[in-house]
């Protein structure tokens, strides 16, 4: 953690943004972070399993219960993810808009915006500081959910690891 604290350093405007969003959506608030990912941790070789539905689905339900949250994070390049969840949530839930999120594991084989790689980049940046701001974080093992830790930009956050194992290779 130390390391990481001293030799990535992100860009003002980067911070600016997180600032502002979590000014806008956190204040105030019990915000769990939920980071669910898809796509390609499907079927990557190697990489976790991640977390199913009905799994997310239970965590949250005990954990609003448990812990009387206001509002939801997520985080997901899964366009299926975020409408499941949306269907479940409502207006409870919160996320940035701008992401790039498909139901197939193309964002790094098609380009549909300018500069895209690039935008993938920064809204992954963006996205794992304000994870780290949530006073709860549900999470599969990710460079995002282990860079969110990282930062520890809440240091009271309570996590909740689901481990469905790893894919073989």
């Amino acid at each position: 953690k130390k390391d990481f604290k001293e030799n990535i350093i992100v860009k003002k405007k980067y911070n600016k943004l997180v600032e502002n969003f979590a000014e806008k959506n956190f204040k105030n608030k019990k915000i769990l972070g939920v980071h669910f990912r898809g796509t390609s941790y499907k079927r990557s070789p190697g990489h976790p399993f991640p977390a199913t539905k009905k799994q997310i689905l239970n965590k949250i339900k005990e954990i609003q219960i448990k812990e009387k949250i206001d509002k939801i994070f997520l985080v997901t390049e899964e366009k299926n993810y975020k409408d499941f969840l949306l269907s479940k949530f409502g207006s409870k839930i919160i996320y940035l808009k701008s992401p790039y999120r498909s139901n197939i594991n193309d964002a790094f084989e098609i380009y549909p915006r300018n500069i895209h790689r690039f935008k993938l980049g920064r809204e992954a940046v963006i996205e794992t500081l304000l994870l780290s701001k949530c006073d709860i974080f549900i999470y599969v093992s990710s460079n995002i959910a282990s860079a969110s830790i990282a930062w520890n930009l809440n240091s009271k956050q309570k996590k909740y690891k689901i481990n469905n194992g790893i894919n073989s290779n």
